[in-house]
């Protein structure tokens, strides 16, 4: 289910980083219920977490260049789907 998710993910995650290998623990419990769309949601707050981490470290360590690639990848967000 979040494998899926993360493998059609159009847009790239920073350097370094990469998926979880599932949903967190609290998500699969035999008791929660969650619609379709979860994992997918999940997948995208994850990736527009881990840019805005890069942002904020590009930030703190005076890189610019890296700061202005973050905040390129975290306006795509607001462009379009991030599946498309």
């Amino acid at each position: 289910m979040f494998e899926e998710a993360t493998t059609d993910y159009a847009l790239p995650l920073p350097a370094g980083i990469a998926w979880p290998e599932a949903l967190p623990d609290e998500m699969l419990a035999k008791n929660v219920k969650m619609e379709e769309g979860v994992p997918k949601t999940t997948a995208l707050f994850y990736w527009l977490c881990a840019w805005e981490d890069n942002y904020l470290t590009a930030e703190k360590g005076g890189d610019e260049a890296q700061q202005a690639q973050a905040l390129k990848m975290i306006q795509q967000i607001s462009r379009r789907s991030p599946t498309t």
